[in-house]
């Protein structure tokens, strides 16, 4: 009888072991999602201001982390910038915040707070997010957020253009056009760092959702221009007047052929004003420019 009863408990031990065997624990693969609302691509704030975040994080089972990330992308964008103010930084951040559940609703409002001193120019705003199984949000995929936003201040150049309407450029195919306006300096001739180092407009497509980033060498990818001129500082003395640089002459004039306006994707382009000063500051005024078809 007992050997009966052993046997019986071999044989359940056994079918269970089996049982055990044939059912494959499963595993959580799946990275977090990110929906970020503020900041939005291109926006700008000011030295000495708050950013406000507002994202939405969802996981198919439980979050654990996000972080943000922002630093300058002055590489990617000036001109054989030899020296910059040191009273001015180029500011960075980076931080990680706890947030649990399958989702999960944030709103940052005084945790970031830009520098006083902040070197004006196009800064990264990363989003990153992380599950409590180890998932993260990745570059491959698009699943990391990652935009470009501006930060100003009280000495960078100031761009002002005039011949607009309701906003935008208006121009024609076969009929040439150009930007009037002016582009000053603030800071006082007295600074040491006073002056313009670089100007470049340029006129392409708008881009601005959908920059890449090569992380592996810290710039964002080159793109395409129907147009571009690029002064240095020894170029631009011709051009310096009392109120500062003419847009128009910086610029000239230019035709988009009827050829160009028909390859576009649609009707409209940006026309990019970039000025670097002497402090280091790099402006940017992205102009919308209407093409009129017939």
């Amino acid at each position: 009888m007992k050997s009966i009863i052993y046997n019986l408990l071999i044989l359940i031990s056994f079918s269970w072991w089996l049982t055990s065997c044939d059912e494959t624990e499963e595993i959580d693969t799946t990275a977090p999602s990110i929906e970020l609302f503020e900041p939005g691509a291109g926006e700008q704030f000011a030295a000495g201001s708050n950013l406000e975040v507002a994202a939405t994080f969802q996981d198919n089972l439980n979050l654990a982390t996000f972080s943000i990330d922002i630093h300058n992308n002055f590489d990617g964008h000036a001109h054989g910038r030899i020296k910059t103010d040191p009273s001015l930084l180029k500011w960075s951040f980076s931080e990680n915040f706890e947030i649990s559940g399958t989702s999960a609703n944030i709103a940052l409002s005084d945790d970031i707070t830009i520098p006083a001193e902040v070197m004006a120019g196009p800064y990264h705003f990363i989003v990153q997010a992380l599950d409590a199984d180890g998932n993260a949000t990745s570059y491959d995929d698009d699943s990391t957020i990652e935009i470009e936003i501006y930060l100003t201040n009280n000495s960078m150049p100031q761009i002002d253009a005039l011949n607009l309407v309701d906003g935008e450029l208006e121009v024609e195919p076969g009929v040439p056009f150009t930007i009037e306006g002016i582009i000053m300096d603030p800071t006082p001739v007295t600074s040491a760092y006073a002056g313009i180092h670089t100007i470049a407009i340029m006129l392409g497509e708008d881009h601005e959702d959908e920059h890449s980033h090569d992380h592996s060498s810290g710039r964002l990818k080159d793109e395409e221009h129907l147009f571009e001129v690029v002064y240095e500082e020894n170029e631009l003395a011709q051009f310096e007047t009392d109120n500062g640089y003419q847009l128009e002459n910086l610029m000239g004039s230019f035709t988009l052929t009827q050829a160009m306006a028909d390859a576009l994707e649609s009707d409209h382009l940006v026309l990019t004003v970039q000025v670097d000063d002497e402090q280091g500051n790099i402006a940017i005024s992205k102009i919308p420019v209407h093409i009129h078809f017939d």
